[in-house]
């Protein structure tokens, strides 16, 4: 069903995959929109219990795209730079397909203070505060991943 990497070299190993899902500050939402276009959003995100969770308002294109075609893909690149002299660049990404399922109500209550443990760590208190008084108007994006690949280039050396 998933093509396997062509460039078997430039592969990641499943331990920096999950480093990179854990970590990444944003990724690139990817839909079929109602109108049959490919629409790509960037989003903070979370990586919990092997799903990723996205949040975001409860209306809206993507959510529109989601309700009619489950199926999406989500990209994250952590490590990424020039090599001007080399005429190439450096990167370290993942790519992630998978189903999307929506979450409303009280299940959104957990996702949003993993979002406040990841981005306001300093804030948790009254992040946890804020994330119980607004789980009503937030939605939260599940992706169940079914296929995950890492992918490495031209990767400075560490001294």
């Amino acid at each position: 069903m998933f093509k396997e990497m062509r460039r078997k070299e430039k592969q990641m190993s499943e331990e920096r995959i999950i480093e990179i899902l854990k970590t990444g500050e944003y990724g690139v939402l990817s839909v079929l929109d109602i109108s049959g276009y490919p629409y790509g959003v960037p989003m903070n995100y979370v990586y919990e219990n092997e799903k990723i969770y996205i949040h975001c308002a409860k209306a809206g294109a993507k959510l529109e795209a989601i309700l009619k075609q489950p199926k999406v893909s989500f990209n994250i690149v952590k490590t990424h730079g020039v090599i001007a002299e080399r005429f190439t660049s450096f990167y370290e990404s993942v790519t992630v397909f998978g189903n999307a399922f929506l979450v409303t109500g009280e299940g959104t209550i957990s996702p949003l203070k993993m979002f406040i443990d990841k981005y306001a760590l300093d804030f948790t208190e009254s992040g946890y505060k804020y994330a119980e008084g607004s789980f009503e108007k937030t939605m939260i994006i599940e992706i169940k991943p079914e296929n995950i690949t890492g992918k490495a280039s031209n990767m400075p050396k560490e001294d």
